[in-house]
């Protein structure tokens, strides 16, 4: 790896510049290092980073998108091109290798970077070509924190066509999204006669339909036995052990929220038995009920919930 003290009179062959420029516009930083690059090589290659998720926080713009401001903003004859991103350093870097050979095939080369660029991976991982850290003060490095950038916009509200365009443009242009989900059926241990602890969602109260206590996975739980024993405890206020949950079954959930959408509700049913006690009403979870575990109950369980509710009847041979 070589960090380089930049003097007006060096000249390089081809410079190389890898980033994701994951930000609105390009910012000072950006700028200061193109603009080296520019006046420092004869041509100039820019591979921008591309992720195989799109739409999240750390990924947000797509490729047409960065290319095109990249373009507008520099107004030069950069050639511009996709890097995909991969699980494999070796492997990523002689993707980078074979993509500057194909496009200038003889002439020597130098990649370019600052101090936070993947120019380091690329060198430890065996590239071929000279590596060129660009330097910039501690000051101007907090002034171009793309990360910060992207929290900063992610606040601001602008009130125009082509704000709202953008939005639109987002949502259709993501992945289908599945949203993972866990219900629990919490069931009476040694009891006479099955029961299920099942309560009314607020929006069933008039209709006094049941539904098992669940909700979404959390990005924080570990996995789907620690989500359900999660909202167990939410809505119902009620400890169980992860050694004591047993798989029911998995089934799509037809949400009205998601109705006449692609996006889909995924949910895993666990059961686990309990002495019977004191239960506690929650927002989630209104006038929770012991519901006999038949299927003459299936009249006042929700429409959503019913078929759980027949599968926790196989399960126990109901």
């Amino acid at each position: 790896m070589t960090d380089v003290k930049y003097v007006n009179d060096q000249r390089f062959g081809v410079g190389v510049i890898i980033g994701r420029f994951q930000t609105p516009n390009l910012h000072q930083g950006h700028h200061n290092l193109i603009h080296y690059v520019k006046e420092h090589c004869d041509n100039v290659l820019v591979l921008i980073g591309v992720s195989p998720t799109a739409g999240t926080k750390k990924n947000p713009l797509d490729y047409p998108t960065r290319r095109t401001m990249f373009l507008e903003q520099e107004n030069s004859n950069f050639i511009v091109a996709p890097l995909l991103d991969m699980s494999n350093d070796i492997a990523w870097t002689i993707n980078v290798d074979s993509i500057i050979r194909t496009i200038f095939p003889f002439q020597s080369v130098s990649l370019f970077g600052g101090r936070d660029s993947c120019l380091s991976i690329y060198k430890d991982s065996g590239g071929t070509f000279t590596t060129n850290h660009f330097s910039a003060s501690y000051k101007e490095h907090q002034l171009c924190n793309a990360t910060e950038m992207r929290t900063s916009v992610a606040k601001q509200f602008i009130n125009s066509v082509d704000f709202r365009k953008g939005v639109i443009y987002s949502v259709y242009n993501n992945y289908p999204r599945v949203f993972p989900c866990v219900d629990m059926a919490v069931l009476k241990k040694d009891s006479e006669i099955p029961e299920v602890l099942m309560g009314l969602r607020p929006e069933k109260v008039k209709e006094k339909l049941y539904s098992f206590p669940g909700g979404f996975v959390d990005p924080t739980d570990n996995c789907y036995e620690d989500a359900a024993i999660r909202e167990l405890e939410e809505e119902m206020r009620i400890s169980v052990s992860k050694d004591h949950l047993i798989y029911v079954t998995s089934t799509s959930i037809d949400d009205w929220r998601y109705s006449g959408t692609v996006e889909k509700i995924n949910t895993i049913l666990y059961k686990a038995k309990i002495f019977s006690g004191r239960v506690t009403p929650t927002q989630e979870m209104i006038d929770p009920e012991w519901i006999p575990l038949t299927r003459e109950s299936l009249s006042c369980i929700s429409k959503v919930h019913k078929d759980l509710f027949i599968d926790l009847l196989r399960s126990e041979n109901l």
